[in-house]
């Protein structure tokens, strides 16, 4: 089973919870600041190696799971890999999103044109939305498979990961509904400006990794006791 609203909570029986948060939020924040310069894929992969260290330590038992700030380098060698799959896995919403720009930008205006986009539109949004709504519990099993062999290639590996996310759909759909719930409630969080920006930024990546290495654990199983080098 999966516990949602521990994912909610887990953070605050945690007592450096303040300066672990601020800093998430604080590199979140930066990284999305720099991306269109691209040196925000640094702090992104950042990111994806810290949330990659909170699956470790929930798969690990450990008691406070969210990671202390303490090793940067360590973060961003463990996060490149799983950036790196994620854009792979992204390229067909990058792609058709393109089309969609392009067939908005030489359509014109006028009836005609906009019948196009919409055309368009209803044909590749449900295809994106049906795409997403699988290749994600794939992603997340792949992070799993991840912190035990720390090789690119693990996420490739779709046949595995496919049978691995069959063989427990209530757990797909557990860890699903938890994932929108948590969706919804950062939503009306950052529907508040300023504080709730900031609470948000802060509370997302603790939030949806710790449902994720839920997920992870209850299809994977415990991991190792000793952390690997990565």
């Amino acid at each position: 089973m999966i516990d949602i609203p521990r994912a909610f909570t887990y953070v605050f029986d945690d007592p450096q919870w303040v300066s672990k948060l601020v800093m998430v939020a604080i590199v979140t924040f930066g990284s999305a600041i720099l991306s269109p310069i691209l040196i925000g894929l640094v702090g992104i992969a950042v990111l994806f190696g810290y949330q990659l260290e909170l699956i470790r330590n929930l798969r690990r038992g450990e008691r406070h799971p969210l990671p202390a700030w303490d090793d940067f380098g360590r973060f961003l060698s463990m996060g490149i890999n799983p950036l790196i799959a994620w854009i792979a896995y992204n390229v067909p919403n990058l792609v058709i999103g393109l089309v969609i720009g392009l067939i908005a930008m030489t359509a014109g205006d006028g009836l005609l044109s906009g019948g196009l986009v919409t055309l368009a539109l209803c044909c590749f949004v449900p295809l994106l939305f049906i795409y997403n709504l699988a290749i994600q519990p794939v992603y997340t099993v792949g992070l799993g498979r991840y912190t035990e062999d720390p090789r690119l290639n693990v996420f490739f590996d779709l046949g595995g990961l496919i049978a691995l996310v069959r063989s427990r759909t209530d757990l797909l759909i557990q860890w699903l509904l938890g994932a929108v719930i948590a969706a919804v409630a950062m939503g009306l969080v950052n529907s508040i400006p300023c504080l709730g920006w900031i609470v948000g930024t802060a509370l997302t990546i603790p939030i949806f990794g710790h449902l994720s290495g839920q997920y992870i654990t209850a299809v994977l199983g415990q991991g190792q006791g000793k952390r690997k080098n990565m």
